[in-house]
């Protein structure tokens, strides 16, 4: 999705509207994903250091897991709803405000 935009601004401007909304949807899917597995990664780093810990169970340090899961749901229904409006020759509206370019 972020690498689209190249290839598809050139073949008019719906299809150049509907690139820079992939790109910037894949950009903020890709830095919220890799934020929240960069965090349980050192959430279950920080818990192997201190084995004399006593389990807990898989909350609280499985929050960030629950939220990456649930980011990628997020992505699939978003991803598949702009390309029912990108097939009826609509311009994709991401689901925030998007910023100003």
């Amino acid at each position: 999705m972020v690498a689209s935009y190249g290839s598809l601004s050139r073949q008019g401007q719906l299809a150049k509207e509907n690139a820079a909304s992939a790109r910037s949807w894949g950009l903020i899917f890709l830095v919220t994903s890799t934020a929240l597995l960069v965090v349980q990664l050192g959430l279950g780093l920080m818990r192997m250091a201190q084995p004399s810990a006593a389990a807990s169970g898989f909350f609280p340090q499985g929050i960030p897991i629950v939220l990456y899961v649930l980011v990628c749901v997020v992505h699939l229904v978003v991803v598949i709803l702009a390309v029912l409006r990108a097939r009826r020759g609509e311009v994709v509206r991401l689901p925030f405000p998007r910023s100003a370019r």
